[in-house]
């Protein structure tokens, strides 16, 4: 079995690369809404308009009751970078019975089919699609139990995630270092093969913001905290 290489040993892969990378990133922070980490206009719509399409298929489903439909992740928070965005959607159903979720996934699954839907491997109540080369997660859960653990994690969350959509509403330059760090990561993905989720690189820069912010900190402070976060051993973890 490969063992995944330490965050130190994966960012010291090639020097050069992330100087640069740091140098385009550090740039970005000091443009309010760079293009280069904040979603242009059009594929905001773009997304938002494939998210409706499947709000509006999912609301005439035969068979399905639904109650409402809620979008979570990237897209609510306002931390989703430009060529790396999908959208997490919460299917809210009256009649939700655990025992019929196989049911309630074949009967989306036929309905999206007719909207060019494509749908990959997932389990039965988180049904992943790619509609119009937006990757769509439908998670789907009680209406009368909105406390329900498939909420809780897509929407709700831990206390962090939620705390994190609270701290981002209050300090909207914060959405920015996050997005930042995720584009960080995404181009790191390419050359150095580090796997880091985009949750524990909101959750990260949350701790990190808590941390320092009574001191004045400000979006490169934080960014470079980000960045000494991935060379300690505690960042392992995350891998």
């Amino acid at each position: 079995a490969q063992v995944a290489p330490r965050p130190t040993e994966a960012i010291a892969v090639d020097p050069q690369f992330h100087r640069s990378l740091a140098r385009q990133v550090f740039a970005s922070l000091d443009e309010q809404n760079s293009p280069m980490i904040t979603l242009s206009p059009g594929e905001r719509m773009r997304v938002l308009n494939a998210s409706n399409d499947v709000k509006n298929s999912l609301q005439h489903v035969p068979g399905l009751s639904v109650s409402r439909i809620g979008n979570s992740g990237s897209i609510a928070k306002d931390t989703a970078v430009p060529h790396s965005v999908d959208v997490d959607m919460v299917v809210f159903l009256n009649d939700f019975e655990p025992s019929k979720v196989k049911a309630y996934a074949r009967a989306i699954k036929s309905a999206l089919a007719s909207r060019e839907c494509r749908f990959l491997s997932s389990a039965d109540d988180i049904l992943e699609c790619v509609y119009g080369s937006i990757n769509i997660d439908i998670v789907l859960t009680s209406a009368a139990e909105t406390r329900n653990h498939r909420y809780r994690e897509f929407q709700e969350g831990p206390e962090a995630v939620t705390y994190l959509k609270e701290v981002i509403e209050n300090n909207a330059w914060v959405a920015e270092v996050v997005r930042a760090a995720k584009y960080w990561v995404m181009r790191c993905n390419d050359c150095d093969h580090l796997r880091v989720k985009s949750l524990a690189v909101e959750l990260v820069v949350l701790e990190i913001f808590e941390a320092s912010h009574t001191t004045g900190v400000n979006r490169k402070d934080l960014f470079r905290e980000f960045l000494r976060f991935l060379t300690r051993p505690s960042a392992q973890q995350l891998i």
